[in-house]
C-alpha cells in the first residue's frame, strides 16, 4: 500500500502549537464495479451477471431507504446513513428555522466490525498481505511532471527549502 509524508498543524487554527508529519494513503488503482464482479465472481464464476444485477438494485433501493430517513446497516458492511449540510440559522427561537437552511443531504458509511481496519481482523484470509510503501504525494508528483516538460534542472519540493538541502548538509 503506497502512502506519502506531508506536513500538517498540530492543532488546527493553532500555528503556535507546532506542525506534525501525518501518513496519506495513495490509491494505487481506483477498482470499478465489473473490476470488482470480476474478483468476487472468480470465487463462483456462476455469481458473475447476478452480481451485476445485485449491486445496481442494493444501490438504487440504499438511496431510497435514506431517502425515507433509514438508516441501513448491513452487518459486516457497515451502515449508511444520512447526514446535512447546513446554512447556519441565527434566529432567536429555533420555531423560526426553516428547513430551506438544510443545503445538501448526504449519505454516510460506518464500516461495520469486519471493516474497521483493513490492517488486521480475526476471521482474516490474510492471502493479501500489506506491503506499506512510502511514495512521493501527488502535489509533488505534479512538480516534477511539470519540471520534466520545460525541462527544470531543479525542483524545489518544500516551500522552505532556500538552498536546496534538507538540514543535514546534503541536497536533495
Amino acid at each position: 500500500m503506497n502512502y506519502s509524508l506531508s506536513q500538517k498543524p498540530k492543532k488546527p487554527g493553532k500555528p503556535e502549537a507546532g506542525k506534525v508529519w501525518v501518513a496519506t494513503p495513495q490509491v494505487a488503482h481506483t477498482v470499478n464495479k465489473d473490476e470488482f464482479i470480476d474478483y468476487v465472481a472468480n470465487c463462483n464464476p456462476y455469481l458473475r451477471s447476478s452480481l451485476s444485477a445485485s449491486i445496481d438494485l442494493i444501490a438504487h433501493c440504499l438511496r431510497q431507504q435514506l431517502r425515507m430517513g433509514n438508516k441501513v446497516d448491513l452487518g459486516d458492511l457497515g451502515s449508511f446513513f444520512v447526514t446535512f449540510k447546513n446554512k447556519p440559522f441565527e434566529g432567536d427561537k429555533a420555531t423560526n428555522y426553516d428547513s430551506r437552511c438544510i443545503t445538501d443531504i448526504k449519505p454516510k458509511w460506518s464500516p461495520g466490525k469486519a471493516l474497521k481496519s483493513v490492517k488486521g481482523y480475526r476471521d482474516s484470509d490474510d492471502t493479501v498481505s500489506i506491503d506499506l510503501r512510502m511514495v512521493p504525494s501527488l502535489k509533488d508528483v505534479a512538480k516534477l511532471r511539470k519540471a520534466i516538460k520545460t525541462a527544470e534542472t531543479e525542483v524545489r519540493l518544500r516551500e522552505d527549502e532556500q538552498d536546496g538541502s534538507d538540514g543535514s548538509g546534503q541536497r536533495q
